[in-house]
């Protein structure tokens, strides 16, 4: 099970916001932990926990927030390399990975990877694969029943799965 725990720095007096998670961070250290798949999906792609990870706040490699892989704390300067690799990662260098909720359910949770290049969300060079969070075999379902890198991000959720 990935876990990924956000605390403030212990230095931080103040109770934090995440604004586009919705998290208080309780100030002096304090913790929220995930480990549901769409909060770990929502905190790769949140820009605001990512900029509280590199604001040099308290001073250089000294953030607002500090996050936490279950066992060990992730220096600063990998903060926003781990969240890349957070959901549907393997830790390989130069691969990009996506996330994405569905539009019309947030039980959908599409996840893409690309080896080229990561911009380009209209290329066919993408492996997708779905989650539903609802489902009690909590595993993944490549699009079009291909793991290759031959999807286009944009049409994920037309695809078959």
């Amino acid at each position: 099970m990935t876990t990924l725990i956000i605390k403030t720095n212990v230095a931080q007096g103040t109770d934090f916001l995440i604004p586009d998670l919705g998290y208080f961070i309780p100030s002096g250290g304090g913790s929220v932990i995930l480990t549901e798949l769409t909060e770990l999906a929502n905190a790769q792609e949140s820009s605001d926990l990512r900029a509280a990870l590199t604001d040099d706040a308290f001073g250089v490699n000294s953030s607002t927030l500090i996050i936490n892989d279950g066992t060990n704390d992730i220096p600063q300067g990998n903060a926003t390399a781990f969240l890349d690799t957070l959901i549907g990662g393997s830790g390989t260098p130069n691969l990009v990975n996506r996330a994405a909720r569905d539009s019309t359910t947030s039980d959908l949770i599409y996840i893409g990877r690309s080896e080229n290049n990561p911009v380009n969300t209209l290329a066919a060079e993408w492996q997708i694969y779905r989650y539903d969070s609802e489902a009690l075999a909590f595993a993944p379902i490549f699009a079009d029943g291909d793991s290759g890198f031959v999807h286009i991000w944009d049409n994920r959720e037309s695809l078959t799965y």
